[in-house]
């Protein structure tokens, strides 16, 4: 059988050289068929027990988020969403804030997702919710795969959750956790319908992350480092969560927040798309135990 642990990850460089940067275009309306099947849009995407059966150090799954991110079901985004399929390979290591500063013109909503979509897969979703005016998550986003035994997550601040993470994903709920976004941490669902104001929602959000003095750095405030410190991430929660070998790392409430401000700093609507998948997905039960779906009914 084939071995468990991924090959080592082409560079960026090397993977870029692969794939012609200009794609043909396709109709757009076939965005429709691409967000409601979002389990084929996710194919290739490693699954996170995938790494930590692995036990793969920093360094290597810093390297592997840089090629899935990429490669993930690369010929279905070339089609159902070719207008954000370009090389700006250029861009990814520049700060997001001189970048944004320094473009001329006023950008539509959603530019900048689109602008890095070729790089990174999970930026091209928020361009479905702009061109339907929505942020309602699909069904097939919520949850990956079957539900897990009930796992025991210890932050680096010493807060503890419960939940049963899905077989594909241990990081969203105490990402969703992290950022409040939940069922009863105070969010009011009854605003996502409304397109304008769960955007105002999602500013105020991020005015809030930018006030608490995380000290981002202007290294850490990159599209690259996003993409990099989504493997942290998992090599981190996986370490929360009990299931790396120690020692290691544990997942913080600063990696939660740093990885959305790096949406806020490419553009508000990907914050509110983000909230509503928390919303969505699930809810803060008593004990600190985090439940999801039907459980939050």
């Amino acid at each position: 059988p084939p071995h468990p642990c991924p090959a080592p990850t082409r560079s960026m460089a090397s993977v870029l050289a692969g794939h012609a940067a200009v794609v043909l275009l396709v109709g757009i309306a076939l965005a429709v068929h691409w967000v409601m099947n979002r389990g084929q849009f996710t194919e290739g995407f490693p699954g996170h027990k995938h790494f930590f059966v692995c036990n793969l150090t920093d360094e290597v799954i810093e390297e592997q988020a840089v090629g899935w991110a990429l490669s993930t079901n690369l010929q279905l985004r070339q089609q159902y969403a070719s207008q954000c399929m370009l090389d700006h390979s250029s861009d990814l290591h520049r700060p997001i804030r001189d970048l944004t500063a320094e473009s001329s013109g006023e950008k539509p909503l959603g530019h900048w997702y689109c602008y890095f979509g070729y790089h990174v897969w999970w930026l091209t979703f928020i361009q479905y919710s702009l061109q339907h005016g929505i942020y309602t998550p699909q069904a097939g986003w919520l949850m990956t795969g079957s539900q897990e035994p009930l796992v025991h997550f210890r932050y680096a601040d010493g807060h503890e959750l419960t939940f049963h993470p899905d077989s594909a994903n241990v990081n969203d709920n105490p990402y969703c956790f992290s950022l409040g976004w939940l069922k009863n941490q105070g969010l009011d669902g009854g605003l996502i319908a409304n397109f304008s104001a769960w955007t105002e929602v999602a500013a105020a959000e991020c005015s809030k992350i930018d006030a608490e003095n995380y000290d981002f750095t202007e290294e850490e405030l990159t599209v690259a480092y996003h993409v990099r410190h989504q493997g942290l991430s998992m090599n981190r929660a996986g370490c929360s969560a009990g299931l790396r070998s120690e020692p290691c790392r544990l997942y913080s409430t600063r990696d939660a927040k740093l990885h959305v401000f790096h949406k806020c700093l490419l553009g508000v609507p990907g914050v509110a798309l983000e909230m509503s998948y928390c919303y969505t997905r699930g809810c803060v039960l008593p004990g600190n135990r985090v439940g999801n779906l039907a459980e939050c009914d």
